[in-house]
């Protein structure tokens, strides 16, 4: 009898419901969980060790090495954008498929990438790497103004700041570097000025299956505006796009792969609409959010398991996907400040309402909202529906129906989901409702 292939899976905050993480893997061989330890995976370990093998991954590449190589893996890969080098890494000295070392920086450091994307032709943004307060003003001078501030390394739109004034730059700059929990580097970048797509976000993705070198597009995914902070609303499939204009963004997507490096893996490419075309915002070398719901229900399509068959060492392509219905996504952000949500209300109602499908807490009751990480996604709201104007209609009796509750050191406030904060821009502060000590 042939032995199943032993799998090794990295795990941290993931862009994976463990649900699709479990069904998309389990066919495949042996599991075997390779944990860091965090937040994000306390609550998954009973479900993975029942699954697979657990093993808590260690705090150096040395002991990480140790503790997978004995077990003579046949595939590794991850799902995590911050466990990406890890996995790289332990790939390399196993001699397994998944992104080289290179590439694995070239798909996490953004300073490299840009120079990169500019030496192989496949864009030209102007970006400057800054790790001191003072190379702020050389900076600004090579990217104008706006321009759009970000950590060299991170995951979530944490840090990420669009900035119009020299002066205020220069404190975000000196605050994003300094302070409790510094930032090692930062980019500076020209800002891409999207044209006028509403009611559809200036922005679309490319979701890229990349086989021996060989890059097979799935889908372009179409986008919702972004709320402030450069923080990511929702999605659906197909995007609203002619077929023209998607393919100028998968030939833009293609050339990408070819100048970061990229051999093996499904990417996620974010690009920009503007009035010159399509330009790159950035690669990131794992599965977009919440992707492979999108891909099962748009088109039988388990991105997970097209994952696990690649870090398999299986050549893989992938068709299109096409879909006569819009399958959509949409979320909520909580506030970019400390605080503390401590009720949520109208899920029956959303749960009720036409086109909907399912809708699922990512943050319950209790839970603590960290203000410096860009990206806390509050919920996923998923839906099947006959057109786009469908889509945009229920998404907004959505906003109407939910109600949220937060605490901080001022007290409690309670905002619908549609004027989710003075941080979206829907809304002024002072069109909320507080409510004194909200419990």
């Amino acid at each position: 009898m042939t032995a199943k292939p032993r799998l090794v899976v990295v795990c941290d905050r993931s862009a994976v419901l463990l649900p699709d993480l479990v069904s998309g893997l389990s066919g495949l061989g042996e599991l075997v969980f390779l944990v860091n330890r965090s937040r994000f995976t306390e609550p998954l370990r009973p479900v993975l060790s029942r699954v697979g093998t657990l093993l808590d991954l260690p705090p150096s590449p040395s002991g990480a090495l140790a503790a997978v190589r004995p077990l003579a893996p046949d595939g590794i890969l991850t799902f995590s954008e911050g466990m990406i080098g890890v996995t790289a890494a332990l790939a390399h000295e196993l001699g397994l498929p998944y992104h080289s070392p290179d590439a694995a920086r070239a798909l996490t450091d953004k300073a490299t990438q840009r120079a990169l994307l500019h030496a192989g032709g496949a864009d030209s943004v102007r970006s400057v790497l800054v790790t001191e307060p003072d190379q702020w003003a050389d900076a600004v001078a090579v990217t104008g103004l706006p321009a759009v501030v970000k950590p060299a390394r991170s995951q979530g739109s944490r840090n990420t700041r669009l900035v119009t004034d020299a002066d205020a730059g220069r404190d975000f700059v000196r605050a994003a570097l300094g302070g409790n929990a510094p930032e090692d580097a930062l980019v500076v970048e020209e800002y891409l000025r999207g044209r006028d797509c509403r009611p559809f976000g200036d922005h679309v993705s490319v979701e890229t299956v990349v086989s021996d070198g060989h890059p097979s597009h799935v889908a372009v995914t179409g986008k919702y505006p972004f709320v402030p902070g450069f923080r990511e609303a929702g999605q659906f499939w197909p995007c609203q796009l002619d077929p023209d204009e998607q393919d100028a963004v998968r030939a833009l997507a293609g050339r990408a792969v070819a100048a970061l490096g990229v051999r093996t893996g499904l990417l996620h490419t974010e690009v920009k609409l503007t009035p010159a075309g399509p330009r790159l915002i950035e690669v990131n070398g794992r599965m977009g959010a919440w992707m492979n719901d999108l891909g099962r229900r748009a088109g039988g399509l388990d991105l997970v398991t097209i994952v696990g068959r690649l870090a398999l060492g299986e050549r893989v392509a992938v068709p299109p996907v096409e879909s006569p219905r819009v399958r959509y996504q949409y979320s909520h952000n909580a506030p970019m400040r400390d605080c503390v949500l401590r009720e949520v209300s109208g899920v029956r109602e959303v749960r009720g309402l036409p086109t909907v499908v399912g809708y699922r807490a990512l943050m319950h009751p209790g839970e603590r909202v960290e203000g410096a990480v860009g990206t806390n996604q509050l919920d996923l709201l998923y839906g099947d529906a006959a057109s786009y104007d469908e889509m945009f209609g229920v998404v907004e009796r959505v906003q109407d129906a939910l109600k949220f509750t937060f605490e901080d050191e001022r007290g409690g406030r309670t905002v619908s989901a549609g004027s989710l904060a003075w941080e979206t821009g829907r809304t002024s502060p002072d069109e909320l409702t507080w409510v004194t000590g909200a419990t």
